[in-house]
């Protein structure tokens, strides 16, 4: 009996201490002031503070998590620039405090490259997180239309509609062989924030495709329902956290869905490096048309030009690591924020046609210089494969 009441006792001991107890030193946020918001109105900043937006205004020990949370969420959007906060705490009351957020915000217009066009655009459009983007180019026309947060509700919407020129790649067995096709492309993704980062989407669209020789194509209705989860730190220079996606793929063609999943992952350190991580695997269970199969050849796959083996497939992986020295930035400067950063990296990966058909995977390494301009990039990065041939990439795409 002796120790069934002590049993009892131990039982209220830690009823108190994490119930009783953690609500005694629960702090409330009585106030939140934002300044410097000339076009953001205070809903939509605070739609990226979950914790006190959709949650409540009582925090816990998860209190400055939240707020610093809600700091990154912010720097995240590409919005704003010299973000502070602060806890006022009153003298009375010390477990009810003023959160006061100060914060400048950039020029809501966009202008950015990309490899074959040219996109022009004006994001949180009367300060409520919409977007609309222009994109021309020779090969290239579209129109892009997004709202982060549909009546500052959880839902996000982007729709897409546009005619592009694209170009894929097939091995014969000896070399690497370029084909062009023309893709009408329309799409609309639908995604809700549930917890915190954690967002799941449903994308729905189609691919209208047409060419100019005699090769059978295809014309595909296609979804993909996903999940990600997104601790990242930084924008657009990723410097700690890390990110993760997975997503299903359903292509009208096959009842199969393909799999495919990405992870990558930041430690700053010494206050200008950062090492990058990067794993990113696609299954697929069929064979793809020519134009849907997973090529490794790119400056955002496999550094390399060479004629190797087992670099477009169905299925593939590749893993990426990178020693990133940020040495350089400048803000403002004329419209956007410019970073200079020098990388030096070692990738391995490959591609096959069936899930049984893996061997010894290609691998390469190098280093390369990039420019970071708000949305874009200008990277120049020189790639080394085992067979020790050299190849130079130019592009304007961000990296992971």
């Amino acid at each position: 009996m002796k120790g069934h009441k002590n049993f009892k006792v131990l039982i209220l001991f830690y009823f108190f201490v994490f119930f009783i107890h953690k609500n005694a030193f629960c702090i409330i946020i009585s106030n939140v002031i934002i300044t410097g918001n000339s076009i953001s109105t205070t809903n939509t900043i605070l739609s990226f503070f979950y914790e006190y937006f959709y949650e409540g205004k009582s925090f816990t020990s998860e209190f400055t998590s939240a707020t610093n949370d809600f700091i990154r969420r912010l720097e995240r959007t590409g919005w704003y620039r010299n973000l502070r906060i602060n806890c006022i705490t009153s003298t009375n009351h010390p477990d009810v405090c003023d959160i006061e957020v100060s914060l400048e915000e950039k020029i809501p217009y966009t202008v950015y490259l990309k490899n074959d066009h040219i996109g022009i655009g004006k994001y949180n459009i009367w300060g409520k997180g919409k977007e609309v983007i222009f994109e021309v180019g020779f090969s290239h026309r579209a129109i892009r239309i997004v709202d982060r947060m549909f009546n500052y509700s959880p839902l996000s919407y982007d729709i897409y509609l546009g005619s592009e020129n694209f170009s894929y790649e097939e091995f014969n067995g000896n070399s690497y062989e370029k084909s062009t096709l023309v893709k009408q492309k329309g799409c609309v993704k639908i995604g809700y924030v549930f917890f915190k980062d954690n967002k799941v989407y449903l994308l729905s669209g189609i691919d209208w495709l047409s060419t100019t020789n005699n090769e059978g194509i295809t014309n595909n209705f296609y979804f993909d329902l996903g999940w990600t989860f997104d601790r990242r730190y930084g924008f657009p220079v990723v410097y700690r956290g890390f990110y993760l996606e997975a997503k299903t793929k359903f292509y009208s063609f096959s009842i199969i869905p393909l799999l495919e999943l990405e992870f990558a992952h930041y430690l700053d350190f010494l206050s200008t490096l950062v090492w990058a991580n990067r794993i990113h695997t696609v299954f697929c269970f069929y064979d793809l048309p020519p134009y849907y199969k997973e090529n490794l050849r790119d400056i955002n796959g496999l550094r390399t030009k060479g004629e190797m083996v087992n670099l477009i497939g169905n299925s593939s992986y590749d893993i990426h690591t990178e020693l990133r020295w940020n040495f350089w930035e400048k803000f403002p400067f004329l419209l956007f924020d410019v970073q200079l950063e020098a990388v030096v990296f070692f990738e391995l990966g490959e591609a096959v046609s069936s899930l049984n058909a893996w061997s010894i995977p290609n691998y390469v390494y190098g280093c390369g210089l990039r420019v970071y301009l708000d949305t874009f990039a200008i990277r120049t990065e020189l790639g080394i494969d085992k067979l020790n041939n050299i190849s130079v990439f130019n592009s304007f795409d961000l990296p992971f």
